[in-house]
C-alpha cells in the first residue's frame, strides 16, 4: 500500500530515471523527478518485487552518497517506457 505523501506518478517518474540501467545518485533522482521521498519510494518498489540495486560512495570528507539503478521489474509488467 502506498502512503498518501507520494503518488503512482511519482513512482513512475522514479522508475523512468532508474530504467536506463545506470546508477543514479539520490540527489539526481530527486532533481529529475521533483520527488522528495526517493528512499521510501524505492523501498516500496522493492516490496512489490522490483529489483533495485544500490551502491554507496564514501567521499573524502566521510559523507556517504547513495545511488540506485533498476536491475529488473517486479511481477507486474514494466511501464512501456522501461521496455
Amino acid at each position: 500500500m502506498r502512503p498518501s505523501f507520494w503518488t503512482a506518478e511519482d513512482e513512475a517518474r522514479v522508475l523512468a530515471v532508474l530504467g536506463d540501467g545506470r546508477f543514479h545518485p539520490v540527489r539526481e533522482i530527486a532533481e529529475k523527478t521533483g520527488v522528495k521521498a526517493i528512499n521510501a519510494i524505492i523501498a516500496s518498489l522493492r516490496d512489490r518485487g522490483h529489483d533495485i540495486r544500490c551502491r554507496q560512495r564514501i567521499e573524502p570528507n566521510g559523507r556517504r552518497r547513495w545511488a540506485f539503478r533498476l536491475n529488473g521489474c517486479g511481477p507486474t509488467p514494466c511501464p512501456l517506457f522501461l521496455r
